[in-house]
């Protein structure tokens, strides 16, 4: 087992709720984690770039994660549920060297990046990969 694993399975048998990871560069899947209660720790391992002067496709595309924490409360036990999780891609187009903008890549066009529809299934298949039920979700606004 790979010592990040260790680590994650630890923090989940103590009960955390939420692991953040960064600095990978690229979109990881999001997981659960069971921790040996029984419990479940929502485990993101890496949001990817959100602004980042990186001019490779998959550094250009981040995301922007969404969780429902419900605090449950019955006398003295309390009960933390992370639900809901969803995530919104992202891409960074480079307009020139001082005009960089983040897009949700659902608005991003061909002329931005070629065959964007194919890069946009591939990048959400590759984040429900081990959470199916991630919820991936447009820019309404």
């Amino acid at each position: 087992m790979e010592a990040w694993s260790v680590c994650l399975q630890l923090a989940a048998d103590e009960g955390v709720h939420i692991v953040l990871g960064h600095h990978a560069h690229v979109l990881q899947p999001v997981e659960w984690v069971e921790g040996k209660e029984g419990n479940q720790t929502f485990v993101a391992y890496s949001l990817g770039n959100f602004l980042a002067g990186q001019d490779q496709l998959h550094r250009q595309i981040g995301g922007i994660l969404t969780l429902t924490i419900v605090k449950r409360t019955e006398g003295a036990k309390e009960e933390i549920l992370i639900e809901e999780p969803e995530f919104l891609l992202t891409y960074v187009t480079f307009e020139d060297e001082t005009n960089d903008k983040v897009l949700p890549m659902k608005r991003v066009t061909n002329e931005d990046l070629p065959e964007v529809e194919e890069h946009y299934e591939e990048v959400k298949l590759h984040m429900q990969q081990w959470l199916p039920e991630l919820k991936i979700t447009d820019y309404e606004g």
